[in-house]
Formats: C-alpha cells, structure tokens, sequence
C-alpha cells in the first residue's frame, strides 16, 4: 500500500546541499574549469531522498572492499554477472545496491 506521506529528505552527500561543485569539464573545444557545475546526484536540487543516501552508503562500502581488493570495475562486474556500468551505478548511488550485497553474503 502506498503511503501518501513524501519520502524524507536529507542534504545532498556529493554537493553537501549546495546544488552545485567545481569540476573540470571536458568539452567539443577542450576542458575548462566550471566552478558551479549541477551535482550530478541531487541535479541542483539539494537534497536527495533517504533511500538515495542509503543507496550511496552502501555503495560506497562495496567500492572500497572492491577497491582494497585491487579489482577492476569491469573484473568486478563480470565476476558478479553484471555489466560495468550497472556496477558502476550501484556503487555510486543511482540504483539500488542490493545484488551486491546479496552476492557479498553469498560468499
């Protein structure tokens, strides 16, 4: 049953509720330094839901440990069953991390 209730919100981890952070962009004519780009998690908005920020704990924990394992993305992702960029994904917060941890305890 669906709540009519909006989801809780929280800061945004990657912009820190800013909306935005310097970057260098890599463009058609060359890179430049942008001091204001859109976050690419919350897209400007500041604040992500708590199931996102969730989502982004949890995959960073599996990016470290796969990181401290010294595996690739792309060895990760293929020992998983999964193609790099939906590992990628997971880890980063864009979708739900739950096969990782699943194939985590499998183990």
């Amino acid at each position: 049953m669906a709540s009519d209730q909006p989801e809780t919100t929280v800061e945004c981890c990657a912009c820190h509720g800013k909306g935005s952070m310097a970057a260098f962009v890599d463009g058609a004519e060359g890179g430049h330094f942008d001091p204001a780009i859109r976050c690419g998690l919350c897209l400007g908005e500041k604040r992500i839901s708590a199931t996102k920020a969730d989502w982004v704990a949890r995959g960073r924990t599996h990016y470290k440990a796969r990181v401290a394992r010294g595996e690739g993305v792309r060895d990760c992702a293929r020992r998983l069953g999964l193609r790099a960029a939906e590992l990628s994904g997971m880890e980063h917060g864009r979708t739900d991390p739950g096969r990782l941890e699943a194939e985590s305890n499998a183990r």
